[in-house]
């Protein structure tokens, strides 16, 4: 069996345990399986938001309707299970790949193996089962198409598959406009290249005229959508919001002293360093993209992902132009041919046909049985059913019996962002006050939430009583609200507990510590006047 495979199936079980615990924590991974859920069943894409009492009808769109079809999918497959698994195998499969690269491009198996760990340890902090995750697939894919053609010019079916992939990326998730700056860097790196007559891969005008047109042909691809312009438009809209590194985690600044973060940092060290061992006169554009990944990582941490994988591709065409390498590859071949011919290895070759269907059948069995165990229901360690679980510092589901008993259909509730996703999924039949999709409520609407809640946790520090402003008090009672959902020990927390007259304490879960701190979960509801 190929490299690759034996890479595959040791990730999977690695990824399936992490995403047992880690997969479900994003709470975009439930609101995006129930509206997948909801396509499935209208045969029509959202225009408009069905799920709060503050946003209620107002025109919305889903960048990423067709991920979400396929988490749908999943889950009508096996659940929240079939979910976990699904994004261990796309994981998996792309990292082995990545393995594979490197090792096909003559790299020894330390330098592979210290490479796949850097991709591990620097990715980790975003696997999450969301649409996200085809991103970083779609992204290592054309990344690979344009350093391959950037080795062999004359190979132009390379990028000529690049518009069909945009067309299917753009339904599938917003990083099609990573994607496109990516194209778009490198290409014109080589336009420029061309200009001055720097190394690069277009030999004449011809080559460069056609460059542009499948630049041209990539931008174009993303109006093959349902929303037509609106959908990469609201792409650019939705990067525009400030309230987004301001309030939203993944898209915060990279943190240094985070334990989960560090392995980024750890690995653009290790990628300049490689770079340095080759020759500035080999170097190529291509290899300039994980830098500027890097970069966007340390401003967003959500990229963290897409750095990791542009640099392992990048690193497969780096490290076969290393003079480090060279040397000890030439030190390594010295010391074979002092020794005796029976120590070299008389394996026989496998057949052409083995080749090819063996290092995917092997994988392929072992995903369709699990999935199949799934289906029939049937428990089995890592694979099967029922392996899958939420945090109930996030999805505190202990609280599901209490809010149906408390409450009618289409009845609004109070809830902070992190709570919304829970909501959609396992009460839909309420109007939530917020999630975490945030090109819907905008800067404005987040900004005040946000605002009120470090407002009453001011208060709390101050030792303050904050039933005085009662602004809140008269939002949620205008508006019918019995019910709210709020993280324990925080500011809206305070203000709740703080006016017993008014609310009452229903439940409440336990937090934890990592890999993201959350204080847990208090359900409050409304007492009769």
């Amino acid at each position: 069996m190929r490299c690759e495979t034996w890479m595959f199936l040791c990730l999977l079980v690695g990824l399936a345990w992490i995403g047992q615990r880690q997969f479900l924590f994003d709470p975009g991974s439930f609101w995006s399986t129930v509206i997948g859920q909801r396509i499935l069943t209208t045969h029509d894409v959202p225009r408009q938001d069905d799920f709060s009492c503050t946003f209620g009808g107002t025109a919305w769109q889903s960048h990423q309707w067709l991920a979400q079809v396929g988490m749908a999918t999943l889950h009508a497959i096996g659940g929240l299970d079939a979910l976990v698994l699904g994004t261990a195998v796309l994981l998996a499969a792309t990292y082995a790949w990545a393995a594979g690269r490197l090792v096909r491009a003559g790299s020894h198996w330390i330098a592979t193996g210290i490479v796949v760990a850097l991709l591990l340890l620097s990715s980790r902090y975003h696997w999450l089962a969301r649409p996200q995750i085809v991103t970083i697939t779609l992204l290592g894919w054309t990344f690979a198409q344009i350093v391959d053609f950037e080795n062999e010019p004359a190979v132009w079916r390379r990028l000529c598959w690049l518009p069909p992939v945009f067309a299917l990326w753009t339904n599938l998730h917003g990083g099609a406009l990573g994607g496109l700056c990516t194209v778009a860097i490198v290409f014109a790196g080589w336009g420029v290249a061309w200009l001055v007559g720097w190394p690069n891969p277009l030999k004449t005008a011809q080559g460069l005229g056609r460059l542009a047109l499948i630049g041209v042909a990539c931008v174009l691809a993303t109006l093959v959508n349902p929303y037509g312009w609106d959908l990469p438009l609201g792409w650019i809209r939705l990067m525009n919001l400030t309230s987004l590194s301001k309030y939203i985690y993944e898209h915060m600044p990279l943190d240094w002293s985070n334990p989960y973060q560090r392995g980024i940092p750890l690995f653009g060290m290790v990628y300049v360093l490689a770079l340095a061992t080759v020759p500035v006169r080999r170097w190529r554009v291509s290899w300039f993209v994980p830098i500027i990944w890097f970069i966007l990582t340390v401003q967003r941490i959500r990229h963290c992902t897409l750095f990791s994988i542009t640099a392992a591709v990048a690193l497969a065409d780096i490290l076969a132009n290393s003079r480090l390498l060279e040397r000890l590859k030439n030190l390594a071949h010295d010391a074979r041919q002092g020794e005796p011919e029976s120590s070299v290895d008389q394996t026989k070759p496998t057949t052409g046909t083995e080749n090819r269907l063996l290092p995917w059948a092997i994988p392929a069995g072992i995903v369709a049985v699990a999935f199949v165990l799934q289906a029939c229901a049937v428990p089995f360690p890592l694979v099967g059913a029922g392996q899958a679980q939420v945090d109930p510092a996030l999805t505190p589901t202990e609280f599901i019996d209490a809010i149906r008993e408390r409450s009618k259909p289409n009845d609004p509730i109070f809830n902070e962002m992190a709570y919304g996703g829970f909501l959609i999924y396992y009460v839909p039949e309420l109007r939530i006050y917020i999630d975490d999709r945030c090109e819907l409520y905008g800067d404005e609407f987040i900004s005040r939430q946000e605002d009120l809640a470090a407002f009453f946790a001011q208060l709390k520090r101050e030792h303050k009583d904050p039933a005085p402003y009662d602004q809140l008090e008269r939002w949620t009672e205008a508006k019918g609200i019995r019910l709210a959902l709020v993280m324990k020990s925080r500011g809206l927390d305070y203000y709740f507990s703080s006016v017993p007259q008014r609310w009452t304490r229903v439940a409440e879960t336990e937090g934890r510590v990592s890999p993201a701190s959350l204080p847990g979960a208090v359900l409050y509801e409304r007492k009769p006047r």
